[in-house]
């Protein structure tokens, strides 16, 4: 009976050991996973400077009698592991609210193949052995490099335009109400850190999401609330979208304010929610968007895609 009683805490102990060390996502190293701004079981999304991170594991072959064999094997089967997981990571992207990148895939051939190519190229980015021998590889990709293929094919991604052009009619008489609240909460705002002037020069835009639930996407779209698209790809030149993408992300305002995409003199708004639910797009209010507008019309901040959104 004691016998019975003691082998499954032999088992979970020896899956302790096996594990002591780190074991999938944890085995990237942490300086890596400190810049990410989206964790997934077996990697890492840095959306501020546009790479993803992925993990494979590699067991050592007992066929192979000769221990440098064992560990060239098991390396090439943790890229391998690393490759297909990078793959499924990206294959859940947002390409917009409306897309995911498996979504394109799926639709359009050229988009797999090219992209496919690309998993070849995965990049080393750290790698840790185990006692028996198995080892854990980080690769990494860069969003860049997926960005033309996205652009180029045609497909639904980046360049376009045809999601949300309308404006419904229970989105209008929302537009008044919310007007009248903004005339309510002048006072209020004065003191924010939100907003800005038509008359300020602007290095680039901060658009706080947190608390909205914002999913990062490849093409992001900003809305007024009266259902006017004031940001997206149309708006962007694109040389620039190809090179930096649409918007940058990040956790920490500081550093988002500190980043050389937008690092200046910053303009700061606050989203007021999701888009009509849409995980990746947002709306800001209308006074905001008038804002926009306006600089946009002498500035070139939004046209150059200096933009970063805050997430939680």
């Amino acid at each position: 009976m004691k016998r019975l009683l003691l082998t499954p805490f032999l088992i979970l102990l020896s899956l302790n050991i096996l594990f002591a060390q780190c074991f999938e996502s944890s085995c990237i190293p942490k300086e890596i996973k400190e810049t990410c701004t989206v964790d997934k079981s077996k990697g890492c999304i840095d959306w501020t400077n546009g790479i993803m991170y992925a993990v494979g594991l590699g067991i050592p072959n007992p066929d192979y009698k000769v221990e440098s064999q064992k560990k060239a094997m098991a390396l090439r089967a943790a890229k391998l592991d690393g490759m297909r997981n990078l793959l499924e990571m990206l294959e859940g992207v947002n390409i917009s609210s409306q897309t995911t990148v498996k979504a394109g895939m799926l639709t359009d051939d050229t988009i797999e193949s090219q992209i496919s190519g690309k998993l070849q190229n995965v990049i080393q980015a750290g790698q840790k052995s185990m006692n028996d021998g198995s080892v854990w590889m980080t690769v990494k990709m860069y969003m860049k490099d997926i960005r033309p293929i996205l652009l180029n094919t045609g497909s639904s991604g980046l360049n376009s335009d045809t999601w949300h052009t309308e404006t419904d009619t229970s989105t209008q008489a929302s537009s008044q109400q919310a007007q009248t609240e903004s005339q309510d909460t002048k006072t209020e705002e004065s003191n924010s850190p939100y907003g800005g002037s038509a008359d300020q020069v602007y290095s680039g835009l901060i658009i706080d999401a947190s608390g909205t639930g914002l999913t990062p996407a490849l093409s992001p779209k900003i809305y007024s609330e009266s259902g006017q698209e004031i940001y997206g790809s149309a708006n962007v030149g694109r040389d620039f979208s190809l090179k930096y993408g649409i918007s940058g992300y990040a956790k920490d305002l500081d550093k988002a304010k500190s980043n050389d995409r937008i690092k200046g003199n910053v303009l700061l708004l606050k989203a007021k929610g999701l888009y009509k639910g849409n995980d990746s797009d947002l709306r800001i209010s209308n006074d905001d968007a008038n804002l926009l507008s306006q600089l946009d019309k002498t500035q070139a901040f939004l046209r150059e895609a200096r933009v970063m959104i805050l997430l939680d």
